[in-house]
């Protein structure tokens, strides 16, 4: 979670704006190439569309810690690592979306019980509260650090805060990696 908040903070809406058009078409090359891919291989496998849409939305997340710690490592601010802090942000929230329909899908399937359309509802709502959530803890954070001048005692008050923000997520049923994102956005 202090990897999404990482990635989160390291972006900036003045260099997402401007980078936006080539942010969106990678990430959603890259998200949906790696789901189609493997989902159509996988359900070619088995015979089971659903799997292969599990499958799929699984391939699709990227694994953003070792491009965080790499760019730290090496100090690396210019245009090419903020798209690719944004693409890696990105890719994860397209993940959490093509994972909860693939859900769904699976569960309509399997249990033939429940509404398709009800659990895509349900994971708009997840989505949702999480991104509000961040805000607003992102924003309550912001003010309280305006006041704090010493970098251990921030340090202190953001691990709090990310921990807190993790344990609302969790007891909410929030996305612990968009919730986390977005509170280090703001």
């Amino acid at each position: 979670m202090f990897h999404s908040f990482g990635i989160g903070s390291q972006l900036k809406y003045s260099a997402l704006r401007k980078l936006g058009i080539s942010i969106s078409c990678i990430s959603l090359l890259e998200a949906l190439g790696a789901f189609i891919f493997i989902a159509i291989g996988v359900w070619l496998l088995t015979g089971k569309l659903y799997v292969g849409l599990v499958f799929g939305a699984l391939a699709s997340a990227a694994a953003p810690a070792a491009t965080v710690d790499v760019l730290e490592e090496y100090q690396s601010l210019s245009p090419h690592t903020t798209t690719l802090l944004a693409v890696v942000g990105i890719d994860d929230a397209i993940a959490i979306l093509l994972f909860g329909f693939a859900i769904a899908t699976a569960q309509k399937v399997i249990e033939g019980s429940g509404s398709f359309f009800g659990g895509l509802i349900k994971l708009s709502i997840e989505i949702i509260a999480s991104a509000v959530t961040g805000i607003i803890l992102g924003l309550l954070i912001s003010r309280i650090l305006r006041w704090i001048k010493t970098k251990s005692v921030s340090l202190i008050l953001i691990t709090g805060v990310i921990l807190a923000v993790c344990g609302l997520a969790h007891s909410f049923g929030l996305s612990l990696i968009l919730t986390n994102m977005v509170l280090g956005i703001t």
